[in-house]
């Protein structure tokens, strides 16, 4: 499954909106969206970080059930 993945910069240079989109099972797509930090420096760089680090948490699980 490939989603459609639409951001809107605002009057930023930078776009520091970032989405993760990972299959977690045949059935169940993870979307993680982080946004940047108000337009300081890097918050392209830091909402790519949290959302890599949720993806790796989460990967620690056994199992992710969507359902619970």
């Amino acid at each position: 499954m490939n989603p459609i993945i639409i951001t809107n910069k605002g009057q930023r240079d930078v776009n520091q909106d970032y989405v993760l989109a990972q299959n977690i099972n045949p059935d169940t797509l993870l979307l993680i969206v982080s946004d940047g930090m108000g337009g300081y420096d890097h918050g392209e760089i830091a909402a790519k970080l949290a959302a890599e680090n949720v993806l790796a948490y989460l990967s620690t699980i056994s199992e992710i059930n969507p359902d619970q």
